[in-house]
């Protein structure tokens, strides 16, 4: 009898019967102690005391049946109340978590609520089966609301479900008082009963700002219940100044899980004016260089003044962190505020000076400012750190031609050379560099030295085409095109090309294929189009 009590009680506390074999560890060891008292006793004699309760044994015996029979009873109620909400389970399933697609959660309004009501036969005291049916006369509501048309009648018939909504919430809320969700729909509905009719519920109206921390408090920990709350108190009063405005619970729901930044933004995006709404949210971001550098990143590519001042209190917060001031460089850099960004990396080369990014993005950003001779001492103090780097060689010899320092550039691409000697890049800017003081013959053996390394480079080939016609070997820079077309190219340059050989020669006929390829490859290109148009009234002459 003490098993079967034990798991009684146990199931009915735990998930209304839903789990009683959790109460078979219980009922063992009730049974195990229950039989271990009882176990008889060998060997020796029966005592004074025990002889004279022998003649007791018949009600001894009786008490025992009592309590089996009891016991039986109970255990056949129990077998009732699992059976019933077993049925009931079968009309509409008792937790939408355990059967996410199963066919009801999908059906049509009606139907879900006429299996509700056969499930609640079984079980009627069920609190899920109460929410879902409070959840189904909001929906009502919410769907005559949204009509068109919304008459006086509709109007009467919204009240009707929103108050059978709320007292259906009540209800459940009644067998479970601190289950958030069924509080959180019942806080919305007695918002939405007070915004159709606020005559219809004045002590509702007047306890309504007190409901939200209520339900808040039911999930701390929660970042969805915080989120729903404000949203909820958002739109009942959107004002900011009250201790209970809803940025109090967007906070907290980013305190608690960051990710929600984007359904805050566009809750207030959906409620408030862009200006307001954007005021707002930063309002609700917490105070704190990570919450502020997230909003900032949210905000970059839509918002980017907005962006801006959440980065730089990101950075004033950190105390200029580098993580911080890196990804202020960065945005600064994606909206070409290269003037900003300087003294960022600036000041990163020197928290961080083996930061080999910093001196990169210091040495662009001189770079787009045209202060090429400081891009090329900031590169030069990243190769003075890391001279085995050929790629950063490689910078610096691009910055010292940009610079005007032919000298130093050809010095560095010999560096290069040496570090790399299987890379085409170094004879690329050596290529370029001779070519740059007309010493063509020099320009043409670097380039077909690149070709020779990287031959499916289509850049290296056209480069060096160019060198050929530039240095009076025409036939074998149209060899070079020739063999690009061989390789299957879709560089409509080069088709161009191949065209205007074949119009000089005075075969129009054969510029025409080239140029219609060049046309379809880049159908925006002005001077193509120009060429072929040219090369057809040529041919019809």
């Amino acid at each position: 009898m003490d098993a079967l009590l034990a798991i009684g009680l146990h199931s009915l506390v735990d998930f209304n019967l839903h789990i009683p074999a959790n109460a078979l560890l219980c009922t063992t060891v009730l049974a195990l102690t229950y039989a271990c008292v009882n176990l008889p006793r060998h060997g020796t004699a029966p005592s004074t005391t025990e002889r004279d309760a022998a003649p007791r044994g018949g009600k001894r015996r009786g008490g025992r049946v009592a309590l089996s029979g009891l016991g039986l009873i109970l255990a056949l109620g129990l077998a009732v109340d699992a059976l019933k909400v077993a049925i009931a389970d079968l009309y509409y399933p008792q937790q939408e978590v355990l059967q996410p697609s199963h066919w009801i959660y999908q059906a049509a309004p009606v139907e879900r609520r006429h299996r509700l009501q056969q499930a609640m036969r079984w079980t009627p005291q069920n609190p899920w089966y109460w929410n879902r049916l409070a959840a189904l006369e909001s929906q009502a509501a919410w769907d005559l609301m949204a009509t068109r048309e919304f008459t006086q009648t509709l109007h009467r018939q919204a009240n009707l479900h929103m108050q059978q909504a709320v007292t259906f919430y009540e209800h459940a809320m009644r067998q479970q008082p601190t289950e958030p969700y069924t509080a959180l729909g019942w806080l919305q509905a007695v918002q939405d009963l007070t915004s159709l009719n606020p005559q219809l519920m004045p002590q509702h109206a007047k306890m309504l700002p007190a409901l939200y921390p209520h339900v808040a408090s039911l999930a701390p920990a929660s970042a969805d219940i915080q989120y729903q709350v404000g949203a909820l108190r958002l739109r009942l009063d959107a004002d900011e100044s009250t201790p209970l405005a809803p940025s109090t619970f967007f906070r907290q729901a980013l305190l608690l899980d960051a990710s929600y930044d984007k359904q805050i933004l566009q809750t207030y995006l959906d409620a408030l004016p862009e200006a307001e709404a954007l005021h707002r949210f930063a309002r609700a971001v917490p105070n704190t260089p990570e919450g502020h550098l997230r909003a900032a990143r949210l905000l970059d590519p839509s918002h980017w003044q907005q962006a801006r001042l959440h980065y730089f209190t990101a950075l004033i917060l950190s105390q200029e962190e580098p993580e911080t001031l890196r990804a202020y460089g960065q945005a600064l850099h994606r909206h070409r505020e290269f003037a900003a960004a300087r003294p960022i990396w600036e000041r990163l080369t020197g928290l961080s000076p083996r930061d080999a990014t910093a001196y990169l993005a210091l040495a662009d950003s001189l770079h787009h400012l045209k202060d090429h001779a400081g891009a090329a001492q900031t590169l030069r103090q990243l190769v003075t750190r890391f001279p085995r780097q050929a790629d950063y060689q490689g910078r610096l010899a691009n910055a010292y031609m940009q610079a005007g320092d032919a000298t130093a550039a050809e010095a560095t691409w010999r560096r290069v050379s040496q570090l790399q000697p299987y890379s085409a890049t170094s004879y690329v800017g050596l290529a370029r560099l001779y070519e740059s003081r007309k010493d063509m013959s020099t320009a043409l053996r670097m380039m077909q030295r690149a070709v020779s390394i990287a031959p499916d480079q289509i850049a290296y080939q056209r480069t060096l085409a160019r060198l050929l016609e530039q240095s009076g070997h025409r036939n074998r820079a149209q060899q070079v095109y020739q063999r690009l077309v061989a390789q299957e190219t879709t560089d409509p340059y080069v088709f161009y090309k191949l065209g205007e050989y074949a119009r000089q020669e005075g075969k129009p006929l054969q510029a025409i294929p080239y140029y219609r390829q060049a046309v379809q490859l880049q159908p925006e290109h002005a001077g193509y189009r120009h060429a072929l148009q040219s090369a057809v009234e040529q041919s019809q002459k």
